[in-house]
């Protein structure tokens, strides 16, 4: 059982980076797209 919640807490932990990751780069594509235009 521990065990268990110990794995889903990685890989909410995991999610979450790859989430917050996929937003710094989206929000970087937009503010450089009008820039190399």
């Amino acid at each position: 059982m521990n065990a268990q919640s110990r794995s889903d807490l990685t890989m909410t932990r995991c999610h979450w980076v790859l989430f917050r990751t996929a937003i710094v780069v989206i929000l970087a594509a937009a503010v450089l797209a009008p820039l190399t235009r």
